[in-house]
Parts: structure tokens; C-alpha cells; sequence
């Protein structure tokens, strides 16, 4: 079931969308290869290390294909895998088993259809950094955590100005525009709609204080290109 209502959406939600669903199945046969795997393997544990052994219900939001969905299944009792694309929710179904613990949701990641303090546990992995506003994403994802509960996210929080300029999303809106196919664009012109941002971590702290959290702990990593990925582990007292 399909909780989007597109007229919230943004430019850049919407062109997510349609860009992914041409391409997701070629999305989820990328974690097949063994770099791939490896490093999404690494980033997993990464993720699962900073929770307890056992959760109730945790929210894998902007979960693609379920790469990090699969990994959560070991701790939680129950995963709800939300993205706003519904063709990679399809994608992700497949590769787990029926009776798999999981409950896919399709929605923009800045307005969960969910009750307020619902989850144990909140996650974003590699997604956050592409939402249209991450400052919602945020607050939403404190909204649906309860008291005590645990957030764990990753943001780049510094990028080189060198790779702020991000041509390849401004040419992919104005080929789109012109009519140019998405799978044209990103198979053979290798463009994308997906923009990334970085928010510092004096920033990070602000919202996450505004929308009534608190940070526990951050680790930094600088990736190839000099841009440097935060792994937060906050709460809500």
C-alpha cells in the first residue's frame, strides 16, 4: 500500500521516484558483487554494532533495496523498511523470505505515516544526506521514536567545495526536461537526480536538540574525495 501523497512531494522526490523505478532492479544486483557487498557488509555492522542485542520494532528508513532491512532482521522483532520509492520496496520484498519480520512502507522519508512514539529504534543509512529536507527527516524520525528509544544515522558532514557544485544533477533536470528517457540518462550519460548535502556537526546538534534528543556519540570517516561521512548514535530521553 502506497502512503505518498504526491502533492507534498518535491522536485527532487519526484525525480527520485521515477529514476528509481527503472533502475531498480539493476540497484539491488549491484550488492551482489563482492565490493559491494563487503562494503555494504561493513557499513551493516557499523549500524547493528550500535544497537542492543534485542529491539522490538526499528524503522530502516530510506532503505532502498533492504541491504541494511536484511541486516536488522537479526536484532529486531519487527522491521518496518520505508523508501519512497515503491519499485525498490518491490525489489527488496523479493529477497527476503515470506515470513520475514518486515512491513514495507512506501513514503517520503520528511512525513512518516506513523503514530508518534512508535518505534525502539530509528535508522538512516546512506539516505538521509540525499532526502529534500533533511531538518524534517530529523524531526520526523525523533516524532515516531519513544523515550529512550535509539537513532542512529549517517550524514557527510563536511563536503570539499570542489564536489558542492554537483553538475550531473542540474544536467539531469534539463535533459528530463527536454524529454530525454531516466534510464538513457543514468545508463549511457551517467547523470542522476540525487543531490547530496552536509551538514556540520554544531548543526546536527541544533536539530537534534530542537526536535527534543540528545547525541550520544559520533564517529567521523573521510571518504575517497575528502568528504566526511558522521555516524551519529543519538536518544530521546
Amino acid at each position: 500500500m502506497s502512503f505518498i501523497d504526491r502533492s507534498t512531494l518535491r522536485d527532487q522526490n519526484t525525480a527520485q521516484i521515477e529514476l528509481h523505478r527503472s533502475l531498480a532492479g539493476e540497484y539491488r544486483e549491484r550488492y551482489r558483487h563482492t565490493f559491494a557487498r563487503v562494503f555494504s557488509e561493513y557499513w551493516n555492522r557499523q549500524f547493528t554494532s550500535q544497537l542492543p542485542d534485542r529491539v522490538g520494532r526499528i524503522l530502516d528508513c530510506g532503505c532502498g533495496t533492504g541491504d541494511l532491512t536484511r541486516a536488522l532482521t537479526a536484532p529486531a522483532a519487527r522491521v518496518v523498511a520505508l523508501d519512497i520509492s515503491e519499485a525498490m520496496l518491490s525489489e527488496g520484498q523479493r529477497t527476503l523470505p515470506e515470513n520475514a519480520p518486515v512491513i514495507w512502507v512506501a513514503s517520503p522519508g520528511e512525513r512518516l505515516p506513523f503514530h508518534d512514539t512508535v518505534f525502539d529504534a530509528v535508522c538512516f543509512r546512506g539516505a538521509l544526506h540525499h532526502m529534500a529536507d533533511e531538518t524534517a527527516a530529523l524531526h520526523e524520525a525523533y516524532r515516531v521514536l519513544r523515550p529512550g528509544g535509539l537513532f542512529a544515522f549517517q550524514l557527510p558532514s563536511h563536503i570539499p567545495a570542489r564536489h558542492r557544485v554537483q553538475p550531473r544533477p542540474r544536467a539531469y533536470r534539463l535533459l528530463r526536461r527536454a524529454g530525454v528517457p531516466p534510464a538513457h540518462l543514468y545508463r549511457r550519460l551517467h547523470l542522476h537526480p540525487i543531490t547530496m548535502s552536509a551538514l556540520p556537526h554544531d548543526r546536527v546538534g541544533e536539530i537534534v536538540r530542537a526536535a527534543g534528543g540528545r547525541i550520544l556519540d559520533v564517529r567521523d570517516e573521510t571518504a575517497t574525495g575528502g568528504v566526511v561521512s558522521s555516524d551519529y548514535l543519538a536518544t530521546k530521553p
